[in-house]
């Protein structure tokens, strides 16, 4: 299997991007500084600095997976690449957590998910409810084919490990 989906990796960076945008102060917070999105160029969004421009969403670090940070920066960071996240998909995900944002949100955040296919898409965001939570999400998924697995001192890193969340739960 390939590096960026079924590892632990891509369940902690979409828990971590959902966390970063739960709550009606978050979602205030990205529809008052909008602005940290533009490139200056309408055609480019760079996911990326926007996450590392923010003190809240630097990933942390994690013992048992060192590569993790640097992985997604590579996928990040690399729209040209085979395997990397598009250009047109920066702008897609960026559209969809744009349109849900707002003085007064009315969904409780976004949540972001990433699955195994064969044509990288972000899928149509949708309106969800979760029984157990009060409130609507909006749902952005990113449909990807595998990442490379990578390499020691290679582009992109090497994977840190398969995911299993019975011998390892978070």
């Amino acid at each position: 299997m390939g590096g960026l989906i079924r590892t632990k990796g891509t369940i902690r960076i979409a828990r971590f991007l959902t966390e970063a945008f739960s709550g009606a102060a978050t979602m205030n917070y990205w529809h008052a500084n909008a602005i940290l999105f533009d490139t200056g160029d309408p055609g480019w969004v760079d996911l990326w600095n926007v996450i590392n421009a923010q003190p809240t969403l630097q990933l942390p670090a994690h013992p048992r997976h060192p590569n993790l940070p640097a992985r997604w920066q590579w996928f990040m960071n690399n729209p040209g690449t085979a395997g990397a996240l598009s250009q047109a998909n920066h702008n897609a995900i960026h559209q969809g957590i744009m349109a849900r944002t707002g003085a007064n949100p009315t969904y409780r955040g976004i949540i972001f998910d990433a699955i195994e296919g064969g044509t990288q898409t972000v899928l149509p965001p949708q309106a969800i409810t979760i029984p157990t939570v009060a409130g609507t999400w909006w749902l952005i998924v990113l449909q990807t084919p595998a990442m490379p697995v990578g390499t020691s001192g290679g582009s992109p890193p090497p994977l840190d490990g398969e995911f299993d969340a019975f011998l390892d739960p978070y």
